[in-house]
């Protein structure tokens, strides 16, 4: 299991022992584990096409990361090999993270209150990075196009009391769910729609709404 992928979906409370799953064997049913507890974007009949391993399930994947804004290696292909799903789950599980946190906001779990500064959090602990801290993040250069963006958004997730990005190891998809969650923070009200995030940024994980 590559470790960033694996800290993420033990943060998502994975039903399967996360360092013994065959992540490249099994990522499909990974995907619709993903889909059906935590993203929750297709409506139970679409999500039927993601249960159905067969010929047309890769159709019906390639149509559900457009839907949720993931970005695939090749457009319009279902990936291929280890490095092609290895960025394709990373970003599902980042999507996956984000609704959770918007989840919460929603329930009233997270308070939406600026908290501390300098990187300090309310009860004195610091900061961690996001989701791509590891130094084993399996994506490099070719997914930071925006790296030069995380300092000043890191300002702003400091100022909103909001886990910091990791400076040397964000990806973009890390970069763009970050001002997502930024913008539900200050703007609830008027956070983007699945379908607006979708458009907005393809190559990031989808925004919160439109749960089936």
């Amino acid at each position: 299991m590559n470790p960033c992928i694996g800290k993420k979906l033990k943060c998502l409370a994975f039903r399967e022992d996360v360092d013994s799953f065959p992540l490249e064997k099994s990522w499909k049913a990974l995907v619709l584990w993903l889909e059906e507890e935590k993203i929750r974007y297709w409506t139970g009949g679409e999500r039927k096409k993601l249960r159905e391993f067969g010929e047309g399930w890769e159709t019906a994947f390639v149509k559900y990361c457009s839907d949720v804004g993931v970005k695939l290696p090749e457009e319009g292909k279902a990936p291929r090999g280890k490095a092609q799903v290895l960025d394709v789950v990373n970003q599902l599980c980042n999507v996956a993270i984000q609704e959770v946190y918007l989840d919460a906001v929603e329930e009233g779990k997270i308070p939406s209150t600026r908290g501390a500064k300098n990187g300090t959090t309310k009860n004195g602990t610091t900061n961690g990075a996001s989701s791509s801290s590891s130094s084993h993040d399996h994506r490099e250069s070719p997914n930071r196009k925006f790296a030069s963006c995380v300092e000043p958004v890191n300002q702003i997730l400091q100022d909103l009391d909001l886990p910091l990005l990791d400076g040397q190891q964000a990806t973009d998809s890390d970069i763009l769910a970050a001002l997502k969650c930024v913008l539900r923070r200050v703007s609830p009200e008027e956070g983007p729609g699945k379908e607006a995030a979708a458009a907005a940024a393809s190559a990031s994980a989808a925004g919160g709404g439109g749960k089936g």
